[in-house]
């Protein structure tokens, strides 16, 4: 099964990536033995939203060391696959076919796929469009509203799919049991740790990783001034 999955995601079969995404679509269907039906369509005004993203004040341009990050795992993929009604025939069933096959063997051409997922269903022209793709972010937004009006003091900074802790062991048990209560989609996450970081704004940071620097929305320098971001190996 994954060789032949493989084997479809790796090839380009359009150089329009909507005609390359329904052709491959229609190759899993036949591949999982699902009959490839349309439903009618019914085209709404509703649009998408963008997900949260939210600095804590009293944080900002704060070195902060022993950062806890919690990071929820293909969070909108997961979603999409529980609360997205599109105009194709089991099409819920199917994504989370791949969303399991690619937690089993982290395929990059899969996971390529699984990501322009959402993208086609915002897209009317797409044979998955979806009336109520808003929701996702929508749902994740509600769940971080949740969780900060309980331990807002202890986080840093949230962005889409990510929370930055600070000082999380004097809530960990708390918040775990408070977990087991909020997320209702039983979303997959993990944790990590950083030894300090520094936000600046939304979408601008600088934080260690796994003995690395990783700059985000900020430019850094080499000796000779040249410009060259990412990551720094320490």
């Amino acid at each position: 099964m994954e060789e032949k999955l493989k084997e479809i995601f790796d090839k380009e079969y359009s150089t329009s990536k909507l005609e390359d995404f329904t052709i491959k679509t229609q190759k899993v269907y036949e591949l999982l033995n699902y009959d490839f039906k349309l439903k009618s369509r019914n085209f709404t005004t509703n649009e998408s939203i963008g997900g949260k993203v939210w600095l804590n004040e009293k944080y900002t341009l704060l070195p902060i060391s022993n950062i806890t990050i919690l990071t929820f795992e293909s969070v909108y993929p997961n979603l999409i696959s529980k609360i997205c009604n599109t105009n194709l025939e089991n099409f819920n069933i199917v994504f989370s076919k791949l969303l399991e096959l690619y937690s089993t063997n982290k395929d990059t051409s899969l996971k390529e796929y699984i990501n322009s997922t959402y993208g086609c269903l915002q897209n009317k022209q797409s044979i998955i469009y979806s009336n109520n793709i808003h929701l996702v972010p929508k749902k994740m937004t509600s769940l971080f509203n949740e969780i900060m009006k309980e331990f807002e003091s202890n986080i840093i900074y949230i962005d889409t799919d990510q929370i930055f802790f600070r000082n999380f062991e004097e809530i960990e048990h708390i918040f775990e049991s408070t977990m087991i209560r909020l997320n209702k989609y039983e979303l997959p996450y993990f944790y990590e740790r950083s030894k300090f970081g520094l936000f600046k704004s939304k979408k601008s940071y600088i934080i260690e990783e796994n003995s690395n620097i990783r700059i985000k929305g900020m430019n850094h320098y080499n000796k000779d001034g040249i410009s060259r971001g990412g990551k720094i190996c320490l």
